[in-house]
């Protein structure tokens, strides 16, 4: 073993909790099982700044990713983007932020990683180029939450972890090398594991008395979510609905306004929660925008999906995976959606099995222990090492 411990970086970018959950997973299973070998940081690589234009750049970032989700003509740009190889996107928005990508770079060289793991597409990028120009020797690696592969991923990663075997070969096909690819199941967070076993005693233990909707807004919002909760509360459908709005204060206050107004029961409006996994695990019905993150998490309870929203083209592609493999249902339209909503609860063999194919077999909870096995042999193999 080397006298210095190599230093192996984990980074977390503010575009979503899909992103932030998976690295947060990885980084706390590698520190278990290699922590005493290995220098180990988690940076938050575009917010543990004072620079201006890195701090412009990050909010440039998770401004994108909301506003896709309220608007059809950035929607539209991103989805027409989709069809620019990899490449020529890369090139474009190094030259649209090329200020904050030489300080981001400047950065990734200060920190001199051994290796540095991300989850978004900009650090790994990043990282790529520093070794291009001979600033940093880094194993990059990268991690996707998505069973499809976004199109703005550097395909020169050193490592690049897929979760199916269509992604894999699409990947191929699209230019990453096949010794960089690993073919590894989803991180699902272990507390997942630990949730209760029996739907009945889950919800005796959350206060639900009869069938549940759980319906659940993405970090940032959907431009249909209102609509779709006040077709749901105003329907008296006869069953617990509980909205989760997480960090979305806006439709919390919506819901609660709306709940008190109409003197609605059987109502559950809950802000950001810890429950969150009991409250999957008691439910009969999960309805919810297309997160990776969201998804693989419910399908996990093996609970029918209704998809409520797709905030950006690659949702939708994610979106069209789960309908097909799957079983899940995309009810966009408010209106739809009730539909659908209603035929569940009276037809009995719907409820019981939700027209699902199969049960997801993208995760496991053992992913992030096999992705942190892999970081450590990549390390290894790289410096040399026990």
């Amino acid at each position: 073993m080397q006298d210095k411990k190599p230093k192996v970086v984990f980074t977390f970018v503010e575009a979503g909790y899909g992103h932030i959950m998976p690295a947060r997973a990885i980084s706390d299973a590698f520190e278990k099982k290699y922590g005493d070998k290995c220098e180990i940081v988690r940076w938050n690589i575009f917010s543990d700044t004072t620079d201006p234009v890195i701090k412009k750049y990050s909010k440039a970032i998770s401004g994108w990713t909301k506003d896709t989700s309220q608007s059809k003509l950035l929607y539209a740009i991103e989805g027409i983007s989709y069809k620019i190889p990899s490449k020529l996107t890369l090139k474009f928005l190094d030259i649209k932020f090329r200020k904050a990508k030489t300080k981001i770079m400047n950065s990734i060289k200060e920190m001199s990683p051994s290796l540095m793991l991300s989850t978004y597409y900009s650090p790994s990028h990043f990282a790529l180029e520093c070794n291009k120009k001979g600033m940093t020797d880094t194993v990059v690696a990268t991690y996707t939450p998505d069973p499809i592969i976004y199109p703005a991923w550097d395909r020169r990663s050193n490592l690049f972890f897929v979760n199916n075997q269509p992604q894999y070969d699409y990947a191929v096909k699209t230019g990453f090398k096949k010794d960089s690819l690993k073919l590894l199941p989803c991180v699902l967070r272990k507390e997942i594991a630990q949730t209760s076993l029996d739907k009945t005693q889950a919800k005796i233990n959350l206060g639900l008395d009869k069938d549940t909707i759980v319906y659940a807004s993405g970090a940032y919002g959907a431009k249909n979510d209102k609509k779709q909760v006040e077709k749901l509360l105003l329907a008296n459908l006869g069953v617990n609905l509980v909205i989760i709005c997480g960090k979305n204060k806006n439709l919390y206050e919506f819901c609660i306004n709306l709940v008190e107004k109409n003197n609605i029961k059987n109502a559950f409006v809950i802000g950001f929660t810890d429950k969150m996994f009991e409250y999957l695990r008691s439910a009969d019905l999960f309805l919810g925008k297309c997160g990776s993150n969201t998804m693989l998490e419910a399908s996990y309870f093996g609970l029918p999906i209704f998809i409520t929203a797709c905030a950006s083209p690659l949702e939708t592609l994610t979106a069209n995976y789960y309908v097909k493999n799957f079983g899940c249902k995309k009810v966009i339209s408010p209106k739809k959606m009730l539909k659908e909503v209603k035929e569940f609860f009276v037809d009995f063999s719907k409820r019981e099995n939700g027209e699902r194919k199969t049960i997801n077999t993208l995760g496991d909870v053992l992913g992030a222990e096999l992705i942190a096995d892999q970081l450590y042999f990549a390390l290894k193999s790289k410096l040399k090492i026990d």
